[in-house]
Parts: structure tokens; sequence; C-alpha cells
């Protein structure tokens, strides 16, 4: 969990960032209604970004941005393997 404070207009908000957790709702390891409500109950000055595939539906509902990041040519394709220190 990383926890970053940006300034945007003289203003302080808290952007934390908690990694792949949208894998971890949906392997059941995350209960999303718990999720849900730590999401509607944050601090107004805090931005909390979630990260990773499969982001679930109840999520994407309450979000105020939602991006998907596609490959459109990449290397995997050919048959090279992820490496360390680079894609993990």
């Amino acid at each position: 969990m990383g926890n970053n404070k940006k300034s945007y207009s003289k203003r302080r908000i808290s952007v934390n960032r908690f990694g792949r957790n949208n894998i971890a709702i949906d392997l059941k390891i995350l209960d999303i209604d718990e999720v849900i409500e730590v999401l509607k109950n944050k601090p107004k000055d805090m931005e909390i970004v979630l990260t990773g595939r499969n982001a679930h539906k109840k999520a994407i509902e309450i979000a105020h941005l939602v991006s998907e990041i596609k490959p459109v040519k990449h290397y995997w394709n050919t048959g090279v393997s992820a490496r360390k220190g680079i894609e993990y």
C-alpha cells in the first residue's frame, strides 16, 4: 500500500494505491461489499486507486474514473516469457 500526497491547485489530497486489489476481489480474497463500504466512507480529500484486472461491476459503478489498458502489439505474442525485473 502506498500513500502519496500531491498538490492540485493549492489543494492537498491523499492518493492511496492498493496494488492488484481488483484481482483479490475477483479471487474472493477481498469482499467486494467491504471494499465498497471503505470507498463510500473515505475522507473527502482522499483518492483511492484500485488496480488490476477484472474490476468488479460494483466498483466500476461507483468509480469516478475507469481505465482499461490493452496491448496493441506485444512480444509475448511471439513466445517471449515475462522477465523478472521487467514484467514482474
